[in-house]
């Protein structure tokens, strides 16, 4: 076997041990999924799954109760027939605003929009925790429209 053989086969099996390394690592990680560029110190995690997640002031009750006081079903909408659930993704930060809304998955007809507007209108939420401390959490909220 010549020095280039060699070569080749040691940096094939250093790829291969980085990418099982890196298996391992991310599988024993279950609950980091994003880190952004902060100032040193401030953890910018978001974590996808907590001891404590996240939750409406009041409970689950008080948050649907606040979305059917403040959902109005969109003209266009109803005008042309549609319904359905729009997943509404936010981050929880650790003083409870909401942030970083998007839809996850929408419904034509202005729904989407309107989902926006209304989690855009909730008070702050109590934050989430993990290992012992309030964290960014993600939460995705599941917002109905459905035509009497």
């Amino acid at each position: 076997m010549n020095i280039k053989s060699l070569f080749a086969c040691l940096l094939l099996l250093t790829a291969c041990l980085s990418y099982a390394h890196a298996q391992h690592e991310s599988d024993s990680v279950a609950l980091t999924t994003v880190k952004e560029i902060a100032a040193p110190g401030i953890d910018t995690t978001i974590y996808n799954n907590v001891e404590k997640m996240p939750s409406f002031p009041g409970g689950e009750f008080k948050m649907y109760e606040f979305l059917a006081m403040n959902i109005r079903y969109p003209q266009r909408a109803r005008e042309d027939g549609y319904s359905g659930t729009v997943y509404v993704s936010f981050v929880v930060e650790p003083d409870g605003k909401i942030t970083n809304i998007e839809v996850a998955k929408g419904v034509g007809g202005g729904c989407s929009e309107e989902a926006v507007r209304v989690v855009k209108m909730m008070p702050n939420w109590i934050p989430g925790e993990a290992f012992g401390k309030k964290v960014r959490v993600t939460y995705t909220l599941p917002v109905n429209f459905r035509l009497q």
